[in-house]
């Protein structure tokens, strides 16, 4: 979509383009805020607290990958919902919570974790060494 917006050759596609992207990102929008009301709850296990914590994570990162190609950065709030999500649920995976020990460092939840926590330091934060 943005090869066609910068092309600029058809006005018409253009146009089309942008209409479509915007689109898209309404609809991405409200799924993930029904999503994110589905799993706004804490598990009963740790492995769904981790679980939880980590997709809400994931839906926030959705989001403010979209705002991230706004003009002036977007709204920065989706990123700083996506960064308390990914720690509540790093800390309960390592930690545990209560008498609920931590996962252990080969589930693959908390594997899983690793990889979405990494790719939003990388894509959204710009902080690869993180």
């Amino acid at each position: 979509l943005d090869s066609i917006r910068e092309s600029k050759d058809d006005a018409d596609q253009v146009a089309q383009a942008v209409e479509f992207q915007a689109d898209l990102e309404a609809e991405l929008r409200k799924v993930c805020g029904e999503l994110l009301e589905l799993v706004d709850r804490k598990g009963e296990e740790m492995d769904g607290a981790v679980f939880f914590q980590k997709m809400a994570g994931d839906y926030h990162r959705y989001m403010a990958e979209i705002e991230a190609g706004k003009e002036k950065g977007g709204n920065p709030e989706h990123a700083r919902n996506a960064l308390d999500a990914y720690t509540r649920a790093y800390d309960l995976a390592c930690n545990g919570s209560g008498d609920a020990s931590g996962l252990a460092p080969t589930n693959p939840i908390r594997l899983g974790l690793a990889l979405n926590f990494s790719v939003f330091h990388y894509e959204i934060q710009k902080k690869p060494a993180e």
